[in-house]
């Protein structure tokens, strides 16, 4: 109900009250909520002080007539037989919940006591019962109606102000709903009134939803209804909201209020009641002089017929076709998921009603709101002990006030030799009989559900609930909001199927006829291809079929002068372009020329028809014949019987002419149906999808299980395998070369697959969110697409950030990017185990295959490889080096005071220094055993405790990287350290490709008044990636972080560690011959020189033992540098040895090894002369280590053979080999660096890999 509506400001506003009063202006009272109930026929006399004495124990009564066992099979699912299903018996209920709810009065008490023989006596003595709360009129008890009596949806709205204003968003119209569109929780936001909510279990009240009326939980088919009309009251809001963009709050709910009830007043008067009561007389307008008050009888007897109609167990039907089925004492004022509304409704459009009568399942008669299996309440009781509460007359006396005769005896009520024995036994008479009980004794009217006095009594309540409201979206001089004339006609076009459809997952095929069971749940004998369909709840209208061969015969039954419609394959849902089967019992007519007719036994016509030209509502639909086919039924017979005639006839399957239409694969079939002449049947229709055949059904089985078992299979490759391989990857590989790429393929093939799944999934499961399988798979790969998405984006800003503006740069140094990967990364993992348990549980419901024991075995296999490598990881770093004090030899011991909870606080901006600082910890842990350091994604329980956690611990260290300064929650840290005199410690990242920043920089970004405090007399120590360079660093902080300790001041060291002296102690005998031409090399000599004076300065190259080439800014560049190039090419011309040492420290000219390749001439780059990697010097506090090393490395290239050293051309290929692998050795002080060979690496990639301002070794 969302079309192009004529401009609705012209239209009255003014809403009805919730609570129901002034609706009629001469008795305001009429109809509104806190009003007695009433009796609109004739009252009968009171009965006497001693009468209830004389009638026989409720529990009696249900315990001998309302029996019914527990279902223990799917075979005996609603065995008793009718063509309604639970769907129709819930909405009745709902009605209910709109109509009328009587409380109870909890301080009178009327208890009933158990025989001593009850089934129940060892468990319970008496079952509660409190009489209605009433009114006293003319002298008698009147139970008060706490509802309107009008069909204005309060279920959904609610009834009074209060309650109305907390389901309201006050947002664009809409009522407030849950995270997936169902009654919002019963939470103090939601229920802010603290209106009452129905609990009799006793359960935690915030897991019940709160909706318009108290009894919203009641059970799960209601609460469904409930999920349906309010999604259609927000669909409303938005669809209007479309329309008139100027609209504000108030008006937008007010008009989809009036839509919503007009619709729902639409549904129960042409959807439900039909199929009740048989219809209801024409509406001719408002009766001012009818009182719409709610009856006593139809409150308390009548309308509680779906009581025995109730089946004892709820399906929930998959859209996989996998069913499971719900006690129904189970889904009583329980908590509801809204995962569960699909197939609740699917389940209750599939399952059989069971007739109104004197049987109720024992989930309602024996364990009514019951815990544990233990007997509980019983419905048939109350059902019957409210009856004499509210003083309703006896069965006859109930007739009689209703205008029809009186039963004579229980052989005419009951057919039933034992029930008519048992009812005898507990009444004496039929005039004690309890008009409840009496009521569904009846047999059902022809045609509906109901027996005659209950459908008379619901008809007349209606009738008067109809005519006795001024706002009835019929009535055209309402003086409430009226709809427009568009709005009028979409409203009769509307079914609660339309409703349901649009509402929910379900197809409109699925809800096309949301009362009627399908064609697969009417089997008239079990077999797959013959089928029955009842129209309008009546045996009197029937078609049935079955598949003869290549034919297809059908049986239809229909009263006498009245006709049956079939159509196939319409094109617009309803009829248009259809191929039309109708079938008439008119008599003798001449309006049926060019159809089948059986001559004079029945008039019976069977016409072979086509909707190809039909237009809407035009009556008769042309005959195949008329357009130029051909009539391809054939009339096997008819007979007929007071005024029932069964008519059989046969077509076949495929098309005979153009204007047929082939029958052997699914097709839409639709239903209609009238009286007399042919003409439209308005909303006397049924449709729904069907399988005549068969065949669809097999091909479609076998694609479902191909297609099942591929996607089983891609869930397993995808979850089972890749994304935990690509964890542990992550986890166990970082150290190595190929980890990245390994990773980020398998993560890769792993979302690819998942997107497969999804696709193979929607073939065979027809609707989403129908099970918890398919939702977690489809959060999974919403979730993995996020995951890549996200990543990729990470590592784009990240690798431009110096493009982007300030404001930008600093957002994306802010942003935790490696964490919040890796978080992403474990969930996914968690969340693809759970996936691959529910897949193997949902493949075992369906195909009864378990897997489920080989994914507990799968999982366990990959627990124990995880658990056996972490076992080892701990052993290894068990036995890994630590710090020890150089003097003594031990560990660095450091008992905290109790002032102290941390021995060192690490301080650190997320986005460009997270990642190093959970390096920093692990590696401080492993060197400083016992003792404890501070990290927030460890140790941060609430962000507003950092300067608490400062306080309590020892020193801090600053990570100083790109963006710590314009931190908040740095500066914060930063702040409480330096004002409460904490030792400091400052930590440098040095490498500007991964969040460095010079020292300039990072005293520019601090801010000024922190700038003395931070920087002022503090060594400054540069954080290094290199494993020997890092361990430096970490003993400079561990060192700092003693001077709290009994050890400050004191030296470190450990077992690994290079030092100038062990240097020094050994007997080096090395010449280095150096250009006067290579600016710096003369004083990097001297340099060694005082480290080693084993080191000698050679005087000619033909006496060297290597040539020096030191790399700096000045290298290549200056005057001398075509010199210096001629010398190179000289040296490497005769093969000597080429000791190469970059320069890193600024003030020594230190430069970026990426400069090289613009600085040095070509034809030595071509050469190979970086093929070779360069021994790096860092400048103080890594000097003396780096001269080490760069000795260390001398050494290693001296130790050549003296056939390297010959200046000869001679080369062998033996000798060539010895050569490389002679290289290879001395390619680095870093024995674990392995390189490619070089030549084969594009050079622009080269200098993408030797950037920043440390060597090529470090980067690489």
């Amino acid at each position: 109900m969302a079309g192009n509506f004529t401009n609705l400001s012209s239209f009255n506003e003014a809403p009805r009250l919730f609570d129901g009063r002034g609706n009629n202006a001469f008795h305001p009272a009429w109809g509104a909520t806190g009003t007695p109930l009433i009796w609109s026929v004739a009252r009968p006399s009171p009965r006497g002080a001693n009468l209830s004495e004389l009638l026989p124990a409720a529990r009696l009564v249900s315990n001998d007539l309302f029996s019914q066992p527990l279902p223990t099979s799917a075979a005996d699912f609603g065995a008793t037989q009718t063509s309604l299903n639970l769907l129709f018996i819930y909405f009745g209920q709902f009605v209910t919940s709109d109509l009328v709810y009587v409380e109870t009065n909890a301080s009178e008490a009327f208890p009933t006591f158990l025989p001593p023989d009850d089934w129940a006596r060892p468990y319970l003595t008496a079952l509660p019962f409190f009489r209605s709360r009433h009114a006293v009129v003319d002298g008698r008890r009147a139970p008060i109606n706490s509802n309107t009596a009008f069909l204005d949806a309060e279920q959904i709205y609610g009834n009074t102000a209060e309650r109305a204003a907390a389901l309201r968003t006050f947002s664009g119209g809409r009522l407030k709903d849950s995270p997936r569109h169902g009654l919002p929780f019963n939470s103090a936001h939601s229920n802010s009134c603290g209106c009452p909510v129905t609990n009799p279990r006793g359960l935690d009240p915030s897991a019940l939803r709160f909706g318009g009326g108290a009894a919203a939980n009641s059970n799960l088919g209601v609460y469904a209804f409930h999920v349906v009309f309010l999604r259609e009251h927000n669909r409303q809001c938005e669809a209007l909201q479309l329309l008139y963009p100027s609209w504000g709050d108030e008006q937008l709910y007010q008009r989809a209020r009036t839509r919503v009830v007009a619709l729902y007043q639409h549904v129960v008067m042409h959807d439900f009641l039909p199929k009740l009561v048989g219809p209801l007389r024409a509406y001719s307008g408002y009766d001012a002089t009818v009182d719409p008050s709610i009856d006593t009888f139809f409150a308390t007897a009548a309308f509680r017929y779906g009581h025995s109609a109730l089946a004892a167990r709820l399906k929930l039907s998959g859209p996989d076709g996998v069913d499971e089925y719900a006690p129904l004492r189970a889904t009583m004022f329980t908590p509801i998921d809204d995962e569960l509304l699909e197939p609740a409704l699917r389940g209750l459009m599939q399952s059989r009603a069971q007739k109104a009568d004197l049987q109720m399942v024992d989930d309602l008669r024996g364990f009514l709101y019951s815990d544990k299996g233990l007997p509980g309440g019983d419905m048939a009781v109350d059902d019957v002990q409210r009856g004499r509460d509210h003083d309703l007359p006896l069965y006859n006396e109930a007739r009689e006030a209703y205008g029809l005769d009186a039963v004579e005896s229980f052989e005419e009520l009951i057919s039933d030799p034992a029930t008519r024995r048992r009812m005898a036994e507990l009444f004496g008479t039929i005039s004690q009989l309890d008009a409840y009980v009496g009521m569904l004794a009846e047999q059902p009217v022809p045609g509906v559900m109901l027996g005659r006095l209950s459908s008379r009594a619901i008809v007349e309540q209606f009738l008067r609930v109809r005519d006795g409201d001024r706002f009835w979206f019929e009535n055209a001089n309402a003086d409430g909001p009226e709809l427009s004339p568009e709005e009028l006609a979409d409203v009769r076009r509307s079914t609660l199927g339309d409703v349901i459809a649009r509402n929910t997952n379900l197809s409109f095929a699925e809800a096309a006829s949301p009362f009627l069971l399908s064609a697969s749940e009417c089997a008239a004998d079990g077999s797959a291809r013959s089928y029955v369909i009842d129209l309008d709840s009546s045996p009197s209208r029937r078609v049935q079929w079955e598949l003869q061969g290549e034919q297809i015969v059908f049986t239809v039954t229909l009263p006498d002068d009245s006709w049956i419609g079939i159509g196939f394959g319409a094109t617009d849902g309803a009829m248009q372009g259809a191929d039309i089967m109708t079938v008439h019992l008119a008599g003798a007519s001449d309006a049926y020329g060019g159809c089948e007719s059986d001559g004079a036994v029945a008039h019976a016509f069977v016409c072979d028809r086509s909707a190809a030209t039909w237009e809407y509502q035009s009556v008769p639909v042309p005959l195949d014949t008329d357009l130029g086919g051909t009539s391809d039924l054939a009339l096997l017979g008819v007979q007929l019987v007071d005024g029932i005639a069964v008519v059989q006839f046969r077509r076949a399957v495929g098309a005979a002419d153009p204007y047929d239409k082939s029958l052997d694969r699914t097709v839409l079939a639709t239903f209609a149906f009238g009286d007399g002449g042919f003409s439209y049947h308005y909303d006397r229709f049924a449709k729904l999808n069907l399988d005549l055949t068969g065949n669809a059904a097999a091909e479609a089985s076998s694609r479902t299980e191909r297609l099942r078992l591929l996607h089983a299979a891609f869930l397993t490759l995808a979850w089972g395998f890749m994304v935990p391989a690509s964890i542990l990857v992550a986890r166990y590989g970082h150290h190595t070369s190929w980890f990245v790429g390994a990773h980020v393929a398998l993560n890769l093939f792993a979302w690819v697959i998942t997107w497969l799944m999804y696709f193979t999934a929607r073939e065979f499961v027809v609707r989403r969110n129908a099970s918890t399988h398919a939702n977690v798979g489809v959060a999974l790969l919403s979730w993995s697409t996020a995951h890549m998405l996200y990543t990729i984006l990470g590592k784009l800003l990240k690798r431009n950030a110096k493009r982007l503006a300030a404001r930008v740069r600093a957002v994306v140094y802010q942003v935790p990017w490696g964490v919040i990967h890796r978080f992403s990364g474990r969930l996914l993992v968690v969340g693809g185990a759970v996936q691959v348990f529910l897949g193997a549980e949902a493949y075992k419901r369906v195909t009864g295959e378990d897997y489920i024991a080989v994914a507990y075995i799968w999982y366990g296999v990959l627990a124990a490889l995880v658990l056996g490598v972490e076992m080892y990881r701990r052993f290894a770093i068990a036995s890994a080096e630590v710090f020890i004090l150089a003097k003594t030899g031990k560990r660095p011991v450091f008992p905290l005071s109790r002032q102290w909870d941390w021995h060192l606080f690490l301080s650190h901006v997320w986005s460009t220094g997270q990642d190093q600082m959970a390096v920093v910890k692990r590696r401080l842990v492993q060197l400083l055993p016992g003792w404890k350091f501070f990290l927030d994604v460890d140790n941060l329980d609430d962000v507003s405790r950092l300067e608490a956690h400062i306080d309590r611990s020892a020193s801090v260290l600053f990570f100083i990287s790109a963006g710590y300064f314009r931190s908040a929650n740095c500066l914060r840290e930063v702040r409480r350290a330096t004002s409460t005199g904490k030792n400091c410690i400052l930590l440098h990242e040095i490498d500007q490709n991964k969040g460095g920043l010079t020292l300039t920089e990072a005293q520019q970004e601090c801010p000024s008044d922190l700038q003395e405090s931070v920087f002022h007399g503090r060594q400054l120590i540069p954080w290094h990636r290199l494993s020997a360079y890092q361990m430096l660093s970490l003993r400079l902080v561990a060192e700092s972080a003693l001077a709290k300790s009994p050890h400050a001041g004191a030296r470190l060291t450990y077992k690994s560690e290079i030092s100038l002296s062990a240097i020094r102690a050994q007997r080096l005998s090395i010449s280095l011959f150096v250009s006067e031409r290579n600016a710096g090399a003369s004083e990097f000599i001297d340099e060694l020189h005082s480290v080693s004076k084993g080191l000698t300065r050679a005087e000619s190259l033909a006496s060297c033992d290597a040539f020096l080439l030191y790399l700096s800014r000045q290298t290549f560049t200056d005057s001398n540098a075509d010199e210096l190039a001629d010398e190179v090419r000289s040296v490497r011309k005769v093969n000597a040895r080429i000791f190469m040492v970059h320069e890193n420290d600024s003030d020594r000219g230190g430069c970026p090894f990426a400069n090289f390749f613009q600085t040095t001439p070509k034809d030595l780059i071509d050469g190979g002369l970086f093929h070779s990697l360069a021994s790096p010097v860092f400048p103080t506090p890594h000097r003396e280590l780096s001269l080490a090393l760069a000795i260390k490395s001398l050494n290693d290239k001296v130790k050549l053979p003296v056939l390297m050293r010959t200046t000869s051309s001679f080369s062998h290929p033996a000798l060539e080999r010895h050569r490389e692998n002679s290289r290879d050795r001395a390619l680095s002080p870093i024995r674990k660096l392995h390189l490619p060979s070089l030549p084969a690496i594009p050079r622009a990639r080269i200098v993408q890999r030797w950037t920043g301002g440390e060597s090529a070794h470090e980067n690489v």
